[in-house]
């Protein structure tokens, strides 16, 4: 694993009205990316984006309007556009977005994708614990079928490290967590979306455990706007080997936690 910078990066989540929103997202990131390249300089290779960062999550909206409303495509124009801010920086690029699968009509998924300084993906895990939203569980023979056990647990082979992901409450899950250590990952990006809290939380606690499995760089979000007052956001970041720096965006005004699906 080459020594690098990693950053934990900030950034104030929008709920989505209208898919015209996800592109206004994308522009944030890319501003909020650019500035902390110029900021860190280049040794600055990996930057993990908090959860929900491009969309929110769903309150009202039902899965079928909030495939259609807030779910990317795989080849779709955001994921093009984040490609290209990974590779204008020279940076490993974390985004967990919800993204439909066209293998699996009518579903979506919640992803974590690692887009390299080539703009690509060399990385996509689909989320597998979660109450709240389709996992590859849900079509369980069909998904293995269509890619295999290595694009459940999947490892990139990069020149950072060997990297692979989690989402938010999966930290909670030791199994999850080795499971990708054992076929060789170093370095775990874990987007996370927490009401921020003084005291030590499971996830805090479960962040120290995972310590002695991989290095772990993860992020939650600013304030989630979500058309009335939003929980505000915290940074999290296990102690690493490689230098994690935690990066912060906006200003967040103090504001009453509000639960939020997982």
């Amino acid at each position: 694993m080459t020594a690098c910078t990693a950053l934990a990066l900030q950034i104030q989540a929008r709920a989505v009205t209208d898919r015209a929103d996800l592109a206004a997202a994308v522009e944030r990131v890319g501003a909020r990316v650019g500035g902390s390249k110029a900021w860190l300089g280049p040794a600055l290779r990996l930057v993990v984006l908090p959860e929900y960062v491009l969309t929110g999550f769903p309150a009202r909206q039902g899965p079928a309007e909030w495939r259609e409303k807030a779910a990317l495509d795989v080849d779709g124009p955001e994921y093009l556009a984040l490609g290209a801010i990974a590779a204008a920086n020279d940076v490993f690029l974390c985004v967990n977005a919800y993204e439909r699968d066209e293998h699996f009509p009518g579903r979506y998924f919640q992803a974590c994708v690692i887009l390299s300084p080539a703009g690509e993906a060399v990385l996509r895990y689909r989320r597998l614990h979660s109450m709240f939203t389709p996992t590859p569980y849900d079509v369980w023979e069909c998904y293995l079928d269509r890619y295999g056990l290595g694009g459940v647990l999947p490892v990139a082979r990069t020149e950072i490290g060997n990297l692979a992901a989690l989402a938010s409450e999966e930290i909670l899950v030791p199994e999850l967590a080795r499971a990708p250590a054992l076929r060789g990952a170093e370095v775990f990006c874990d987007p996370t979306s927490e009401a921020y809290s003084p005291g030590l939380t499971p996830k805090a606690v479960a962040r120290r455990a995972r310590r002695r499995t991989a290095r772990r760089a993860g992020r939650g979000p600013g304030p989630r706007v979500l058309h009335r007052p939003a929980a505000r956001g915290h940074r999290t970041a296990a102690r690493p080997g490689v230098n994690v720096r935690r990066g912060r965006s906006g200003a967040a005004a103090p504001a009453r936690p509000s639960g939020r699906p997982s």
